[in-house]
C-alpha cells in the first residue's frame, strides 16, 4: 500500500487513493453490485404504493441506492462486501483513523436515476439534528482525528461529488450561509468537482462541505459508506457467503458491538447513578486514549442515546412525528444510537431521569451563543 499524505486530509478534508479496486478485478466487483442492485429492485417494486411508479424507488428517486450490501449479499454478490475488507480499503482506513478498531458501517451503493433531477443541496453530514455542533467536531478532528472516515469507490468515472476544501476545519462564512439560503443546489466559492476514474476512492470527513452536483441518467454506480472505530452489529447469517477471514471480522465486530453498547448503558448508568468513575471509564472504554474534545463529543453522543430512551418510552411514540420516530429507533453506533431495543434496557422513570441530566448538557452544547462546556461541568450538574 503506498504512503498516504496524512497532512492533506487534514488540511484539505480529503484524500484520494488511486486503484483501490485493480483493473483485473473492476469487472467481478461491477456484476456483484448490479446482482445486488437487482435484488433491492425487486425490494423496491414490492413495496411501491398504489401512487408509486411499477419500480417504485429506483424510478422516481433523485439517487436510488441500494442501502447495505450485506442484507441482500449471496455468494455470487460477495465480492461487493469483500471489497470493504481489502486491504486498500481496510488498510488505509487502519493507518488514518484514530482508535484501534476499523470496522466498515453502512456498505451500499448510489445508483444514477431514470430521469434526470439536477443538482442536490450542499450539506454536511453531521447527523440529522447534529447529535454534537460543528465546533466540537472540528476540535475533536484537530485534537485526536477521526472516529469516522466516509468513502466513494466509484465503478465508473464519476465526477458528480463536489467539495469545498477546508472546510471541515471552520463554520460556514457567511457568504456561503448567503448563498445556501439562497439557493443551496448552485456552486460555492472554492468549491470544485472530485474527478475520480472507475476503481479509485476517495476518502473524506462527513463534515466537509460536499454536494451532488449533478444526477443525471449518466450511468452511476459508486459504492459509498464508511469506516469507523465503533462497530455496527449486523445479523450473522451473510457471512455464510463470505471468506473464512472475511466472516470471522464480521463476527469479531459483532462481539465489539456488543462491548459497545454496554460501555454505553455503563455510561447511561454512571449518569442515574451519579457515579462518575464508571461514566469516565466507560468513556475510555468507547475511545481510549481519546482527548478532552473527543471525550465532550462522545458525551453529547451518551446525551443523544438518552433522548432516544426517553422518546422510547413515551406511551404516545406511535404518535409523535415519523422523523423522530425513525431517529429513536435508528441503529448508527458512531453517535451511540443501538436500535429500538435498546430503549428496553430501563425503565420509564430511569428514561426520565436520564434525559433529565443530559437535557442540561444538550441544551448548552446547541445554545445558540456558545457556551463553555466540559465533561467535568457534566458531571458536576448531576448534583444540581
Amino acid at each position: 500500500m503506498p504512503s498516504l499524505n496524512k497532512s492533506m486530509l487534514r488540511r484539505d478534508g480529503y484524500l484520494f487513493v488511486r486503484n483501490v479496486i485493480p483493473a483485473d478485478r473492476l469487472d467481478a466487483v461491477r456484476e456483484a453490485c448490479e446482482g445486488l442492485l437487482e435484488r433491492q429492485r425487486e425490494v423496491w417494486r414490492r413495496e411501491a404504493g398504489p401512487d408509486d411508479p411499477p419500480g417504485g424507488t429506483w424510478e422516481k428517486h433523485m439517487q436510488p441506492r441500494v442501502p447495505d450490501f450485506h442484507a441482500l449479499v449471496d455468494e455470487e454478490t460477495a465480492p461487493a462486501v469483500e471489497l470493504w475488507l481489502s486491504e486498500p480499503v481496510m488498510g488505509t482506513s487502519r493507518e488514518l483513523l484514530s482508535g484501534t478498531e476499523a470496522v466498515p458501517m453502512h456498505m451500499m451503493m448510489m445508483c444514477n436515476p431514470r430521469v434526470d433531477h439536477g443538482p442536490a443541496k450542499w450539506h454536511r453530514d453531521i447527523g440529522n439534528n447534529g447529535v454534537a455542533p460543528l465546533w466540537l467536531l472540528q476540535e475533536e478532528l484537530a485534537e485526536t482525528g477521526p472516529r469516522y472516515l466516509q468513502w466513494n469507490l466509484p465503478l465508473y468515472d464519476d465526477d458528480v461529488f463536489w467539495v469545498v476544501p477546508g472546510s471541515h476545519r471552520r463554520l460556514n462564512t457567511p457568504e456561503e450561509d448567503r448563498r445556501l439560503k439562497n439557493d443551496p443546489r448552485s456552486p460555492l466559492p472554492g468549491g470544485m468537482p472530485v474527478k475520480l476514474k472507475a476503481g479509485d476512492g476517495l476518502i473524506y470527513y462527513h463534515s466537509m462541505l460536499h454536494w451532488g452536483s449533478n444526477y443525471s441518467m449518466k450511468l452511476r454506480r459508486t459504492v459509498h459508506g464508511g469506516i469507523s472505530v465503533h462497530a455496527m452489529p449486523r445479523d450473522p447469517g451473510f457471512t455464510r457467503h463470505l471468506s473464512p477471514s472475511s466472516a470471522a471480522a464480521f463476527q469479531s465486530w459483532n462481539r465489539l458491538a456488543a462491548e459497545q453498547r454496554d460501555l454505553t448503558a455503563q455510561a447511561l448508568q454512571g449518569v442515574l447513578d451519579g457515579d462518575a468513575a464508571a461514566f469516565r471509564t466507560a468513556l475510555e472504554g468507547l475511545h481510549p486514549g481519546a482527548g478532552p474534545a473527543s471525550k465532550l463529543t462522545l458525551t453529547a453522543c451518551v446525551a443523544e442515546a438518552a433522548r432516544h430512551i426517553y422518546l422510547l418510552r413515551q406511551p404516545d411514540f406511535d404518535e409523535l412525528p415519523e422523523d423522530l420516530q425513525r431517529e429513536a429507533k435508528s441503529l448508527h453506533p458512531l453517535t451511540l444510537g443501538w436500535g429500538a431495543d435498546f430503549g428496553e434496557w430501563f425503565s420509564d422513570a430511569e428514561a426520565d431521569e436520564m434525559w433529565r441530566r443530559c437535557n442540561w448538557l444538550a441544551q448548552r452544547l446547541h445554545a445558540e451563543l456558545r457556551q463553555p462546556v466540559t465533561v467535568d461541568d457534566f458531571v458536576a450538574s448531576w448534583a444540581a
